[in-house]
């Protein structure tokens, strides 16, 4: 699916000088990666990090950059109740919830893009259909 990189600055962790971070985040077949990569040309510092979860700070990095970003169903597909069970599992939501989100159109997730676009993968299996926006600034 989507890939998104940010390159932001932050202080050095040794020397506290000023030092260059890439961030990038991928998302594909359902499965969100991301990593940061510190370079500081003060000291030489260099940090190496990734993860299957992004952290406040990575999100707000990519979405200032980005944009912010939200999804809401938009079809349930020919299987009503196993698209409904697909909400309740990869969302955390009861019956009545579920329920809820697709009635009133509501925004099951929202955040950076490429966090989106993995629960589109992870639902799309259940016949499940997106519709996807970017919040405004």
């Amino acid at each position: 699916m989507g890939d998104q990189s940010v390159v932001v600055k932050r202080a050095c962790p040794d020397c506290g000088a000023s030092a260059r971070v890439t961030i990038g985040a991928q998302s594909a077949k359902g499965e969100l990666r991301y990593f940061e990569s510190l370079r500081c040309p003060g000291c030489g510092c260099q940090q190496e990090a990734d993860g299957r979860e992004l952290d406040d700070d990575i999100r707000n990095a990519l979405c200032a950059v980005h944009g912010r970003w939200s999804a809401r169903v938009r079809d349930l597909g020919p299987d009503h109740p196993g698209a409904l069970l697909a909400l309740r599992r990869h969302l955390g939501l009861t019956p009545a919830e579920a329920l809820h989100v697709v009635r009133e159109a509501r925004p099951i997730v929202h955040g950076a893009l490429v966090e989106v676009e993995r629960v589109q993968a992870q639902l799309e299996p259940a016949g499940i259909q997106l519709a996807i926006d970017r919040l405004p600034d």
